[in-house]
């Protein structure tokens, strides 16, 4: 009997070890004090680096969101489980938001340098 596995199986196994390493590399990024999770502040804060343009009830929205898609154990933070698997299922159903995401991510990096290294 042949198993089919709905998008949420398919996302533990989808990410190449290369994918897995740049977000690795965001989430590191991100997480600016090394306290192993991404809160509200860090995704505003984020959300401010890749946007410079993005007013502040925008991105805190758009963080508040992310932190309720994407939260599990706690609602007040992303690990770095959670953040793979949030973006390993974004890959599974939308891999050209998900290339987009590590796009704009490079594209910024080239440009300001990594987020932990400026003042935001």
């Amino acid at each position: 009997m042949s198993q089919v596995l709905i998008p949420e199986e398919k996302a533990f196994t989808v990410l190449s070890p290369d994918q897995k390493a740049k977000l690795i590399e965001i989430f590191n990024d991100i997480d600016f004090d090394d306290l192993k999770a991404i809160d509200l502040h860090k995704a505003v804060r984020f959300n401010k680096y890749i946007d410079e343009k993005i007013a502040e009830p925008k991105a805190e929205k758009d963080a508040n969101d992310f932190l309720k898609s994407t939260a599990i154990c706690n609602k007040h933070s992303v690990n770095i489980d959670e953040w793979l698997f949030s973006f390993s299922k974004l890959y599974v159903c939308d891999p050209d938001e998900f290339s987009k995401f590590v796009e704009d991510y490079d594209r910024v990096v080239q440009e300001q340098g990594k987020l932990k290294s400026i003042n935001i």
